[in-house]
């Protein structure tokens, strides 16, 4: 990347943070919309960089050396470009993504162990549900709550973090 477009960037966005902690600005209402618009301009520049691939114009950049960059091609310019606009748009997915928890969920620490019967079938065994998971990935409900697969110990740990999470709602 052009030093030139370095600091550019490197101004907006601290410009941009500067006055989101200004103004007190939520990120939170359009967090949604900001991993929708990534993902499109992810698509973007997948698409363009794929018909970039094997062009007769990717051909003459490989050929031609940068005039700010002697060291590098305009094709590995132009590489690095797509390179960071990917990573930004990555960023922005995760950080969207982060903002998109609700900040009241519990996370309750969970048991999972896993088993395989001889009909192909598997079972994913938790302390508090059981789901029967067939070959095609389908979900499939056993008819009868098999006997047996929970301990006292973890009904109990379950109703407690139950009763928790009740205490923290009615608070």
């Amino acid at each position: 990347m052009y030093k030139r477009h370095k600091r550019q960037l490197s101004i907006c966005v601290m410009a941009t943070t500067a006055m989101a902690f200004m103004f007190d600005w939520d990120f939170t209402p359009i967090a949604e919309i900001a991993v929708t618009v990534a993902s499109i301009a992810m698509g973007v520049y997948i698409a363009a960089v794929s018909a970039l691939l094997g062009s007769q114009y990717a051909k003459d950049l490989k050929g031609t050396t940068d005039r700010e960059l002697p060291s590098k091609t305009l094709l590995g310019v132009l590489a690095d470009y797509f390179r960071y606009a990917g990573f930004s748009c990555i960023l922005l997915i995760l950080t969207s993504c982060l903002f998109l928890i609700p900040s009241n969920i519990i996370f309750p620490p969970r048991i999972i162990s896993f088993k395989v019967n001889k009909s192909g079938i598997s079972r994913l065994w938790d302390a508090r549900d059981t789901i029967a998971v067939g070959q095609q990935g389908q979900v499939l409900f056993p008819p009868v709550e098999p006997r047996g697969c929970f301990r006292k110990k973890s009904v109990s740990l379950s109703r407690k973090l139950a009763a928790n999470s009740l205490a923290v709602c009615r608070r």
